[in-house]
């Protein structure tokens, strides 16, 4: 059975033989200028601002950048499958992505190829959800076999962030709610409650035991990894 084909590239590459197929240009970015919001948006593939925007400042790492869209975009692939992938057309409304689309995004193609650039993460999810997909003009092979741990450590990762912005937001509340008694404890109750579920973190590189330092670490002491005690991180 032939399976539908969906090109991902970047908007630059229109005029490159096979970048584009026949049909609509949608946009799965963040933040598109004018000119790159196409015919629609693909809002399942389109990256978390707020993760987008900690990448460029360099407070989120590529890793992190990556597992938090792959945790978004894998914890149900069947909302990407053909026919069931949509595109928000603005005034016509949701459409399925069609057999021949293009998804686009701005980066370089050095970018994409360099893994840097979230259409090709994008790219591998598609494949795996039953498309033919084609990558800045080149068919898309998977190799190996799925990589189940990899898929977990990325939702994992992506959960223990969430609850780690959770944990930030009751500690700002409760500091502007202290003339509020009730308010205040049950704020404190709530934090009791994520304190456990947060594990522990490196206070010099922000490594974790779902995402230790490149070549493994352990722990020298609460809150500071061997990497670290031993001055292997900067």
């Amino acid at each position: 059975m032939t399976r539908p084909t969906v090109y991902l590239s970047n908007w630059a590459s229109d005029r490159t033989p096979g970048h584009h197929g026949p049909g609509r240009r949608l946009t799965i970015m963040a933040h598109p200028r004018q000119w790159e919001h196409g015919d629609g948006r693909v809002e399942a593939l389109v990256p978390m601002a707020r993760d987008l925007m900690l990448y460029r400042q360099g407070v989120q790492s590529l890793a992190d950048y990556r597992a938090r869209y792959d945790a978004m975009v894998l914890r149900d692939l069947s909302r990407l499958a053909p026919g069931q992938l949509l595109a928000d057309c603005g005034e016509q409304g949701l459409s399925a992505v069609h057999d021949g689309d293009t998804l686009c995004c701005g980066c370089s193609r050095d970018d994409a190829a360099a893994g840097r650039c979230h259409r090709v993460w994008a790219a591998h999810a598609l494949a795996r959800a039953g498309w033919r997909v084609v990558l800045d003009g080149e068919d898309l092979v998977e190799d190996g076999p799925r990589d189940v741990a990899g898929e977990l450590r990325a939702r994992l990762v992506h959960a223990r962030a969430i609850l780690h912005e959770l944990a930030d937001l009751v500690d700002d509340l409760v500091e502007e709610v202290e003339d509020h008694p009730e308010l205040h404890g049950r704020l404190l109750e709530l934090r009791q409650d994520v304190e456990p579920h947060l594990g522990m973190a490196c206070e010099v590189c922000g490594c974790t035991e779902l995402d230790a330092c490149p070549g493994g670490c352990g722990w020298a002491a609460d809150h500071l990894c061997t990497s670290c005690a031993t001055g292997g991180t900067t």
